[in-house]
Order: structure tokens, then C-alpha cells, then sequence
């Protein structure tokens, strides 16, 4: 069990790593061609540090993630609390605004592939960089907002559809119960009626063996082999009557 967990765990760290590291190259690569064709002394040896750059900064949102989808589901935006929700988020996106731009000060700036950009006073860049992507940060925690959402949506979904497929399943047992409840006493009566022929004919041995098929289909616990075939009829016709006068 607890490998099991692990194992999930590590899975999910690898997905979010996988998620995050997507923006990070995108990002890096935007800017390297960016900086070559501004005509900065840019060689193409440098593309994976503008890459790594933009990683590093873009990790941030790894750690952050699940917190944003634990606030998204303990925070409802349903009618009655939606104000309040609202409030929230916006105090927890601007947070992560400000968290986003002290962490590339803190670990991105430093590694950055041009010297303009690592050799610039952190209080500058931290303020260009609020400055810059403030409003992208939102739209970030929109997104894993929205995904948070999503999720929830999405298995609320499929526990009332599997609960309305239990409830089918439920209601067509109960018709078939229902149906054989009104088939048993007919068949019954039909099979009683052959064994009474089969002993005014004084056929014995073939009232016996009908009398012991039709033991648990008549609801009959098995008793002695001596039973007479005649006592068996005789029960077979009580348990028929009291079926019959329930339905």
C-alpha cells in the first residue's frame, strides 16, 4: 500500500515537472531568438543556459500548484459565498504575483545568459519583473484555478453517473423479481396440475422424481428421501396456495 503511494506520488511530481517545464522551454527559446535577431552578442551555444533560465524561474509553480488546487476546492464560489470566493483568490493570485517575482529575483537572475540581466540590482529587477508579469502570473493561477474546477466537475460527474447506472441495475432486478413473482404461481399451478394426473394414474416413480425437481422451485427445504410422493405433492400444493393467495 504504502509503494503504491509512492509510486502515485512520484507520478505526480513528474507530471507537474513535465506541465511546468513545457512554458519554461517555450519561453527560453522565444527569448534567444528574440535577443539574436535585436542583434545582442547571442550565439547559439547559449540557447540551452536561456532555457535553463527560463526553467528555474518557471519551477516556481511546481510547489505552488497543489496549493492552488486544495484553495480552489476548499473555497467555494457558489451562490451565497461567491463574493467572498472571489475576494480570496484575487489576495491568494496577487500573493503568488509577488512570490513569483521575489523567486526569479532570487534563483533566475543570477543564471540569466546576458549580463544586463544577472549584473542589475535585485531591487530593479524585482520591480521590472513585477511590473512585466503581473498580469501573467494571474492569468497562471487562473488557469490552475480553472483546472481545479475542472477536475471536480468532472468527477462529481462521473460518481452521479455511476450512481444512476447502480440505481438502473437496482430498478431492473426489481422488475425481473417482480416478473418472476407473477410467472412463478402460473407455473406452479401448471405443474401441479401434472403431477395430480401423474398420481391418479398411480405413476409413482415419475410423481417422485417431479415432486423432487419441483422442491426448489417451490421454495421447499429438501427433507427425508422417505417422504411419500404424495406428502410431497400435498406440500407442493400448500406452498403453491400461499403464493398464490400473496400475489
Amino acid at each position: 500500500m504504502e509503494k503504491k503511494l509512492t509510486s502515485r506520488l512520484w507520478f505526480r511530481v513528474l507530471v507537474l515537472v513535465g506541465f511546468w517545464s513545457l512554458p519554461g522551454i517555450l519561453v527560453g527559446s522565444q527569448l534567444f531568438f528574440h535577443d539574436r535577431v535585436q542583434g545582442f552578442n547571442v550565439y547559439p551555444e547559449l540557447w540551452p543556459r536561456y532555457v535553463i533560465w527560463q526553467l528555474v524561474g518557471w519551477y516556481f509553480w511546481i510547489p505552488v500548484t497543489p496549493f492552488i488546487l486544495l484553495l480552489g476546492r476548499r473555497v467555494s464560489l457558489a451562490p451565497g459565498r461567491r463574493w467572498s470566493g472571489v475576494l480570496i483568490h484575487v489576495v491568494a493570485a496577487s500573493l503568488m504575483s509577488f512570490f513569483f517575482a521575489a523567486w526569479n529575483t532570487l534563483f533566475a537572475r543570477p543564471i540569466a545568459p546576458l549580463a544586463s540581466v544577472y549584473e542589475l540590482d535585485p531591487r530593479y529587477f524585482f520591480e521590472g519583473f513585477l511590473a512585466q508579469r503581473f498580469h501573467t502570473s494571474l492569468l497562471t493561477y487562473l488557469v490552475i484555478l480553472g483546472a481545479a474546477y475542472g477536475l471536480d466537475f468532472f468527477r462529481e460527474r462521473r460518481q452521479r453517473e455511476l450512481h444512476a447506472s447502480q440505481l438502473q441495475t437496482q430498478l431492473a432486478q426489481a422488475q425481473l423479481e417482480a416478473l418472476k413473482m407473477q410467472l412463478h404461481p402460473h407455473f406452479l399451478f401448471n405443474t401441479l396440475n401434472g403431477i395430480a394426473m401423474l398420481v391418479r394414474k398411480g405413476g409413482r416413480p415419475m410423481v417422485k422424481d417431479a415432486a423432487t425437481h419441483l422442491e426448489p422451485v417451490a421454495g421447499i427445504r429438501p427433507r427425508a428421501q422417505s417422504t411419500p410422493p404424495r406428502s410431497k405433492a400435498w406440500m407442493l400444493s400448500s406452498t403453491w396456495r400461499e403464493q398464490a393467495s400473496r400475489t
